[in-house]
């Protein structure tokens, strides 16, 4: 009997200090902290990502590429696929930047037409007939980086199987 009382006592005063601590305070449950929207809503969205099944990529047909892998499965076709397209940079044309002379850095001058001799050269070849001999339709091209001098890859289309 004797601990019943103190127990309830006890429990009495916890209450009263709860009570009275919750009038100074804010209240930890807020909106902020406990959003059951937003909880259900996580809930669902992470059920679809266990239901839904993994994209697998197919070939395209006829898609443009720069490698087999492109093709997901598929062949690459083409000439010279995947090697550096130096044709993009038209001697003498008219420039504004070095993108007006198919990417070749340094081939648009002051005057600003292209010169694809002086970008070959500023790249380090002797000059186009060197690059015809080591780069153009030759090189491995890597798409989006320097591997071209800026010049673009050749590309090709995506033949698929079956």
């Amino acid at each position: 009997m004797f601990d019943i009382a103190k127990l309830t006592v006890l429990s009495t005063i916890l209450l009263s200090v709860s009570c009275y601590g919750s009038k100074d305070r804010k209240s930890s449950f807020t909106p902020e902290t406990l959003d059951f929207q937003n909880w259900t809503r996580l809930s669902r969205e992470l059920k679809n990502e266990k239901e839904r099944k993994p994209v697998i990529p197919v070939c395209t047909p006829l898609k443009n590429c720069t490698m087999d892998s492109d093709c997901y499965g598929g062949k690459c076709m083409g000439i010279a696929v995947g090697t550096c397209n130096c044709a993009a940079c038209l001697q003498f044309a008219p420039c504004k930047f070095d993108n007006d002379c198919g990417g070749l850095k340094g081939s648009c001058t002051n005057q600003k037409f292209c010169d694809c001799d002086k970008g070959f050269k500023c790249a380090g070849l002797k000059g186009v007939f060197d690059a015809l001999l080591t780069v153009c339709n030759r090189k491995e091209c890597i798409p989006h980086t320097s591997s071209c001098f800026g010049l673009p890859c050749n590309t090709g289309i995506c033949s698929c199987t079956s």
